[in-house]
């Protein structure tokens, strides 16, 4: 993929699982390119609204991690509609009750992160906002000061679309990128296609796909407040003494001022991804075998990490925190009439990025 301009939201897309059905939205990374040539974007120099206002967070910012989780204002409100117009859809999301289910769960979940990624998030995590209605799973929004670099974020947790338990969500998420069969559903038992599995039987619940979801989002928060990658909304901060290595690992400026993958020539199948687009789905599904093959050539996490260097960061976070400092589970298993032909397991754990699980021991503190 190529990004020509920032991204205002990093968006979890969750298209299937709302009202709305599949076919009435498009790829979000398509919409973006199309829509944010167009945009003005705040940044840290403008005016920023009341949601990205770091003052609007000083109470919470002294709160242990579990205490930041909270029920969306009227301001992120406004901010999460204005962020989904930007993708092309008019959906005013409203606030979920603080006693929610899922509020549990994300306490749960945030309570008992590993300590190096809690310092981190406490540095950096402004607030968890519970919504419903939302486009989405989960949005993670930047966070500064007017004239300051941006440091901190927070993340909208779309409740409604919380309903499946982690292996499912899983494997929903990375088939939402391959054309179903003819007679083949979205749903399992699936005889074709990837299967993911991120968690063992005896956790294979909901709570396992929030925390995924939620490392994922934490790793965006990280990405921008230790300034591993630049910001999606400009800050007028100069770039790093020594530039934004990790992103430099697997990708490379282009003349449009973005950044293209180093492989997408060599190995072009899995940069051809563009998840949930379902029975838009650029690739087939018979097609899943050669490019997890080709994905295994490159240093790209996974193959959601293929599509922008910024979900490449959260992407390998998620997978390094989830399989070492946690010890669980990461693989894809490619299935052809029911039967597994081939394994797919992530450059962080093969071995074959030495320098991103390098870059992310030395992030976390060298743990695990």
């Amino acid at each position: 993929m190529t990004t020509t301009a920032p991204i205002r939201g990093r968006k979890e897309s969750n298209r299937g699982s709302h009202a709305w059905g599949r076919n009435d939205l498009i790829g979000w990374t398509v919409l973006a390119l199309l829509l944010f040539t167009a945009l003005p974007l705040a940044g840290c120099g403008g005016s920023l609204p009341k949601a990205q206002q770091l003052d609007h967070y000083r109470p919470l910012l002294s709160r242990p991690l579990a205490d930041r989780i909270v029920p969306a204002d009227e301001a992120v409100i406004e901010r999460a509609h204005r962020t989904n117009l930007d993708y092309g859809q008019d959906i005013r999301p409203r606030p979920a009750s603080a006693d929610h289910p899922v509020a549990g769960i994300t306490r749960r979940v945030l309570a008992s992160l590993p300590d190096p990624v809690a310092r981190l998030a406490r540095q950096h995590l402004a607030a968890v906002y519970l919504i419903e209605g939302d486009l989405g799973t989960a949005t993670t929004e930047l966070v500064g000061r007017k004239g300051g670099p941006w440091r901190h974020a927070y993340i909208a947790l779309n409740v409604t679309s919380l309903t499946r338990k982690a292996n499912d969500w899983a494997t929903w998420k990375e088939r939402s990128t391959f054309l179903p069969l003819p007679g083949e559903g979205g749903e399992a038992p699936y005889r074709n296609g990837p299967r993911m599995v991120i968690e063992p039987p005896e956790t294979d619940d909901l709570e396992g796909a929030v925390r995924f979801i939620l490392l994922h989002e934490l790793g965006h928060v990280i990405g921008v407040g230790q300034r591993v990658h630049p910001p999606w909304e400009p800050d007028g901060a100069p770039t790093p003494k020594g530039g934004y290595p990790y992103r430099l690992l697997s990708w490379k400026p282009n003349r449009k001022g973005g950044m293209d993958s180093r492989t997408r020539e060599t190995q072009p199948l899995p940069h051809q991804s563009e998840f949930y687009t379902f029975d838009k789905a650029p690739l087939r599904m018979p097609q899943a075998q050669g490019v997890y093959a080709q994905l295994e050539e490159t240093n790209l996490p996974s193959l959601y990490g293929a599509s922008n260097h910024y979900d490449d960061f959260a992407e390998a976070f998620v997978i390094d925190v989830h399989t070492r400092l946690l010890g669980k589970s990461y693989r894809v298993d490619i299935l052809k009439d029911g039967e597994v032909v081939r394994v797919y397991r992530s450059c962080l754990q093969r071995g074959d990025c030495p320098g991103k699980a390098s870059f992310l021991r030395q992030l976390l503190g060298g743990s695990g």
